[in-house]
């Protein structure tokens, strides 16, 4: 048998100890990747301005329906929700194109809402919720962003089986 020379032995125990201690310096550096301080798209920072958002409409459109039979996706048709942003204070002049328009919001992976979803946050036309713009100071991150206090964009309640 080929394992009974000793040299072959030690060999294949040196190899066996070399590849050990790469997988635990790979594994290092994964651990390393996952703390939470490490931003993908670099080191963002961004300014925060509180204020506002009113919703100026919800409706079905043929891309938020489709949703429903797309594989993998939230198994639901979506409704698109858009609203305006309503800052606190006035805006620097840099961040003021976040009010020239109104933005979709969607779940954080981007999926549309669906029915209940809209019915347990209260969502209408006209509503208004607490809001915060995330406009970028620095980085290659999103130039724009919204946070809501009291919308759970992480809640997908709707695509787990009933």
């Amino acid at each position: 048998m080929i394992f009974e020379n000793p040299w072959i032995r030690v060999w294949c125990l040196i190899l066996l100890m070399v590849l050990t201690a790469a997988c635990d310096k790979g594994n290092a550096k994964l651990t390393e990747d996952k703390n939470p301080g490490h931003q993908a798209g670099g080191p963002c920072l961004y300014a925060s301005f509180s204020g506002r958002a009113l919703i100026t409409k919800i409706m079905q459109t043929p891309a938020s329906k489709e949703q429903a039979q797309i594989r993998g996706g939230p198994g639901y048709e979506g409704y698109e929700v858009w609203f305006r942003f309503i800052p606190d204070a006035e805006l620097p002049e840099n961040a003021r194109h976040a009010l020239d328009r109104e933005h979709l919001f969607t779940l954080y992976n981007s999926w549309y809402v669906g029915p209940r979803y809209v019915e347990k946050y209260g969502l209408a036309p006209d509503k208004v919720f607490p809001c915060t713009l995330k406009h970028i100071q620095s980085g290659s991150c999103s130039p724009i962003d919204f946070q809501f206090p009291t919308l759970d964009r992480a809640d997908y309640f709707e695509s787990r089986a009933q």
